[in-house]
């Protein structure tokens, strides 16, 4: 069986740049053979799609001490009325 060009283009995508419109036959052809690259564990190159931004973010966050969120102590018996099996 004869992959697809979209396919072809996916597999041998280092980077993921699908060029196709969501939704098309294209567009899942593409991701197909970029999932079966990851699938295959060849070298692939993972970036975050705004480096500048998520790096700015981080920063501050730090900065700030807003490293984790604070999370709200509950027990066992509010876990249980919380999800309504008191």
């Amino acid at each position: 069986m004869s992959q697809s060009k979209e396919y072809e283009e996916g597999f041998s995508s280092r980077k993921y740049a699908n060029p196709y419109k969501p939704g098309t036959p294209e567009f899942n052809d593409f991701e197909r053979g970029w999932v079966q690259r990851l699938k295959r564990n060849l070298p692939v190159e993972l970036t975050w799609k705004d480096e500048n931004e998520y790096c700015a973010l981080n920063r501050s966050a730090s900065k700030a001490g807003l490293n984790r969120l604070p999370q709200p102590k509950l027990g066992f018996k509010s876990l249980l009325k919380k999800y309504g099996i008191d």
